[in-house]
């Protein structure tokens, strides 16, 4: 069991960033849900893992439409 997570330790990593596009609607009335963070037991490769005291950046910006109504 320890060889087996020193192999996964180095070969596999969970994601460090998400992406989104969405409209302005879903932010203001529903939110976006974000991929579950890491609790202690269990994960998948959509895992958010915070570290001790880790913290989390987000950036939001208006990208412009190129459907012209």
């Amino acid at each position: 069991p320890l060889l087996i997570g020193k192999v996964l330790d180095k070969t596999v990593s969970l994601a460090t960033q998400e992406g989104y596009s969405v409209s302005g609607d879903i932010l203001a009335y529903s939110g976006i849900r974000l991929s579950p963070q890491y609790c202690g037991t269990g994960f998948s490769l959509d895992t958010r893992v915070l570290g001790d005291f880790g913290s989390r950046i987000y950036h939001i910006f208006r990208v412009e439409s190129q459907n012209q109504d």
